[in-house]
């Protein structure tokens, strides 16, 4: 149950800055751009790890549009960190390092980078 209140509680928080899919895209179903994707990890109570999430944007051939989702994040993170949470589960999110990298480009129309973010997860039933 942790783990599944885990990924919806993120999803939610990273769905404010894109449309967001966890996993592989769903079949079939061309993304709107641009969108943020991540797979599930979970760890143990009080345990800090790396969460990376992809930003893609398309048609383009600048980084521009990615950098700026990434910025975004960085600036709702801030340098403390922020503290999201639901009556059960508390999750603190840090930037990881590093924070920010590209991505190599899927195809000459496709950039995508993306951030790593530290996460701790407190509570939970």
């Amino acid at each position: 149950m942790n783990i599944l209140k885990f990924g919806q509680i993120i999803y939610q928080w990273l769905s404010q800055f894109a449309t967001t899919y966890r996993g592989v895209l769903p079949a079939g179903e061309k993304p709107k751009s641009p969108y943020l994707q991540f797979s599930g990890y979970y760890d143990n109570f009080a345990m800090q790890f790396i969460l990376p999430v992809q930003i893609y944007t398309f048609p383009t051939t600048s980084y521009e549009e990615v950098i700026k989702i990434a910025d975004e994040i960085a600036k709702a993170v801030t340098e403390a960190g922020i503290l999201i949470s639901d009556t059960d589960m508390k999750i603190k999110i840090e930037k990881g390092s590093p924070f920010y990298q590209d991505k190599a480009d899927e195809d000459e129309t496709v950039r995508a980078g993306y951030i790593n973010l530290l996460i701790t997860i407190y509570g939970g039933k």
